[in-house]
């Protein structure tokens, strides 16, 4: 979590499934890598900044333990990867009851805004933080003449897909022109690419069975060297994926956007 909360004691809360459990794992190695490896102590340094409470139903969770782990002298970023609102609901209610003491910030998911049970003054309490892949800044000198582009040849406002399009477009459009119908050879570019709604940072997904490091150093070291020339692919890639996201936060009951 590359935030201003990097150094905060961290909770990482959810319930016993395998979609919660594989969100929390995920989230926790994008800070701690080492609980992707094997080695007990290192494991073991990473669970002491993320405790994991688990229960096999809502009822079973117990806050009070909860309470115990958070600490007065450091902000305490709680991070709970659910979609469950009855889950959400008892979460938010709990931590809430004892934000007098505490400095909480809750990350949590987008959705959580559209939950109709959820109480915003606990959101708004709670400091609430969530990532999201898309964001549109409505009062942007582009924003607005895109908009007035589109309205002039379709007579109605851009939807949402259609700004998506128009971000795909201009970004392979750009690689096409740049490179030619083979800019996969020198995909994706060194530098992340900001649209209207999407920014790009796409990053390889790579079969766990290949281990050759020397297509990503040579990448390195050619952006390094500013020379971004053809090379044959990473036959290790299965994929790329679009790794932007933007970080937002719930404050005095409206959305913000924080990067």
């Amino acid at each position: 979590m590359q935030t201003k909360h990097q150094k905060a004691h961290k909770i990482l809360l959810h319930q016993e499934n395998e979609f919660e459990q594989q969100k929390a794992d995920y989230i926790g190695s994008l800070d701690c890598p080492s609980l992707k490896t094997e080695n007990d102590s290192a494991k073991k340094q990473c669970y002491n900044r993320y405790t994991i409470l688990q229960g096999e139903a809502v009822q079973t969770i117990d806050f009070s333990y909860v309470d115990s782990l958070l600490v007065k002298d450091s902000p305490n970023v709680v991070m709970v990867p659910s979609f469950d609102e009855a889950f959400v609901n008892i979460v938010t209610r709990e931590l809430n009851t004892i934000t007098g003491n505490y400095k909480i910030y809750l990350y949590g998911m987008p959705s959580w805004l559209e939950m109709s049970s959820l109480r915003l003054e606990y959101l708004d309490s709670l400091h609430l933080h969530y990532t999201t892949p898309y964001y549109l800044d409505r009062q942007s000198e582009r924003y607005k003449e895109y908009e007035q582009a589109f309205i002039d040849s379709f007579h109605t406002l851009p939807s949402e897909v259609s700004m998506k399009a128009f971000d795909l477009t201009v970004y392979f459009g750009r690689l096409l022109n740049e490179y030619g119908p083979t800019f996969w050879r020198n995909f994706p570019p060194p530098a992340s690419t900001d649209g209207l709604i999407t920014s790009f940072n796409f990053q390889p997904i790579r079969d766990s069975t290949f281990n050759d490091t020397s297509y990503a150093e040579r990448r390195t070291r050619m952006s390094r060297e500013g020379q971004y020339r053809m090379i044959e692919p990473d036959s290790s890639i299965r994929l790329f994926k679009n790794r932007s996201i933007h970080m937002m936060r719930y404050k005095d009951f409206e959305v913000i956007h924080l990067k």
